[in-house]
């Protein structure tokens, strides 16, 4: 499940959250559900409907699997225009919800330890790894895209 989902359904307590609205900062994800930092969220500041989320996806538990391990980026869309329900009210299952990084059900929007992206105005560097937590280097500003089309459902 999702961090932003976790947190939506009262899972994750608010200190478990930090926020990147510009500058730099370093932080240490911990694996889903441990009781460090679990989401990361940067919000546009045009829109904060709108954010990047950035979280840990160790090889763990049901994620033992994964084809590569290290952070996930999800942009979370709850404007208005992206909704399923055309009423407005944009929220849980009606929000648009996608890999920030190629295509939904792929890996290309986890980066592993030692790899760096920018991905809509903030660069995330993912620089080592503790037990099954991570830490990463975040630095400038989350500027949307487009909404999520409505007509590819492939959102989370």
């Amino acid at each position: 499940t999702m961090a932003f989902n976790r947190f939506a359904a009262g899972w994750i307590e608010e200190g478990q959250v930090a926020v990147q609205q510009s500058g730099s900062q370093t932080l240490t994800l911990d694996a889903p559900m441990a009781d460090g930092l679990q989401l990361a969220a940067a919000p546009d500041p045009a829109n904060p409907k709108v954010m990047l989320t950035i979280e840990a996806r160790p090889k763990l538990g049901f994620d033992s699997g994964l084809e590569v391990e290290g952070v996930a980026l999800y942009v979370v869309d709850q404007r208005a225009d992206a909704c399923r329900t055309g009423s407005g009210a944009c929220v849980s299952v009606a929000r648009r919800q996608a890999p920030a990084l190629g295509q939904p059900q792929s890996s290309a929007s986890v980066v592993p330890v030692g790899s760096t992206v920018t991905v809509y105005g903030v660069t995330v560097s993912v620089t080592g790894r503790t037990g099954n937590a991570f830490t990463v280097q975040l630095s400038g500003t989350f500027a949307a895209p487009a909404p999520l089309p409505l007509a590819n459902d492939g959102g989370l």
